[in-house]
């Protein structure tokens, strides 16, 4: 069997966070076993959380760096070559089935996973995106849906909002700094951080209406 890129489990031990995973070990004799271990991660006072994936968010360099020996000959590579649909069913839904049972900000709602079911079934599976290998849909293919919506809303064949909207922070990817953004981006960034005032709202609103008037006088007097 394939080794897997491990996680790890974080866990309360009595008054102590631990991250518990499997490690060769080396005994007496000099041959290696593989036993699961367990790695102090930090005292349960300091981070009195119910949810160990909380635990695990906030301490993830430790736990990245805990890991960092036992993962770095493993390679999850081979799952790129799964396809979106299979990635989904054999890694994606797995995964919120395992958050079913978790509490705090990592818990999801069986009916939040049974509407993700419907819209996989309905709208991916048998599709053409579907068959497309993980590690090859990019930032790029969301990039160009969301000008195809964009598009479809100033047309008219679309209503609402643009649907891909949600899936943006601030029109950027939230892990880009402000030196790899362009002008543009900078300012998309800089608006989505700033809220007007009562005042400027109101002159923005007297401006808008001083340029219908006269176009509305001309219109009054063509009839």
């Amino acid at each position: 069997m394939r080794p897997r890129k491990q996680q790890g489990q974080v866990k309360l031990h009595g008054a102590q966070w631990v991250l518990a995973f499997y490690k060769d070990v080396r005994d007496s004799s000099g041959a290696v076993e593989r036993k699961r271990v367990q790695e102090f991660l930090a005292p349960y006072t300091l981070y009195p959380l119910r949810d160990p994936e909380q635990v695990r968010e906030k301490l993830a360099d430790k736990i990245a760096d805990l890991l960092r020996p036992v993962n770095a000959n493993v390679t999850d590579s081979l799952d790129g070559t799964l396809s979106v649909a299979d990635f989904i069913t054999h890694r994606y839904f797995p995964r919120l089935d395992q958050r079913l049972q978790l509490e705090g900000a990592m818990h999801i709602e069986p009916a939040t996973i049974k509407g993700y079911q419907d819209i996989f079934n309905n709208h991916v599976m048998g599709k053409p995106a579907a068959n497309i290998a993980i590690a090859k849909f990019i930032t790029k293919d969301g990039a160009f849906l969301s000008g195809v919506f964009t598009h479809a809303l100033q047309t008219g064949a679309l209503t609402g909002t643009n649907p891909m909207d949600a899936t943006k922070a601030g029109g950027l990817s939230k892990g880009r700094k402000e030196s790899d953004l362009n002008e543009r981006e900078l300012k998309i960034r800089r608006s989505n951080q700033y809220a007007y005032t009562l005042e400027e709202v109101a002159e923005m609103l007297n401006k808008l209406r001083s340029q219908r008037e006269p176009s509305a006088q001309l219109q009054r007097s063509q009839v």
